[in-house]
């Protein structure tokens, strides 16, 4: 993979905001651009959705209080430098956004150790 073998999460880093500060410390993003992340990855869920966030980059900012220039640049940022973002287009030019299988494998490590220690507590 290429986050890096020595990419692990240790037990002490998760918590309630379990991927944010983690994120934001390795990858040396602003808080604004993780919760963005965490926002397009959130409505890239579910059945209907198929790996893409449907929203638009206004509704974007409205939902985070930012404005939609920010979330060009955090996208662009996002895209370019740590290949988190993906485009994409419906066959009516309808423009997606989707977290990068990268980001996607990120998460599933973070949530791997998440339910474990979930587990362990049980």
């Amino acid at each position: 993979s290429d986050l890096g073998e020595d990419f692990e999460v240790q037990e002490n880093e998760i918590g309630y905001t379990k991927f944010y500060w983690i994120v934001m410390g390795r990858f040396n993003i602003s808080l604004s651009e993780a919760m963005l992340m965490a926002l397009i990855y959130s409505l890239s869920k579910g059945r209907k959705a198929k790996g893409w966030c449907w929203a638009s980059k206004e509704t974007l900012a409205k939902k985070l209080k930012i404005s939609r220039q920010t979330v060009h640049n955090h996208l662009r940022k996002l895209r370019h430098k740590h290949d988190f973002i993906r485009f994409g287009k419906t066959r009516n030019g309808v423009k997606l956004i989707g977290s990068s299988n990268r980001w996607n494998q990120l998460m599933a490590r973070i949530d791997g150790v998440y339910e474990e220690r979930a587990n362990d507590n049980r």
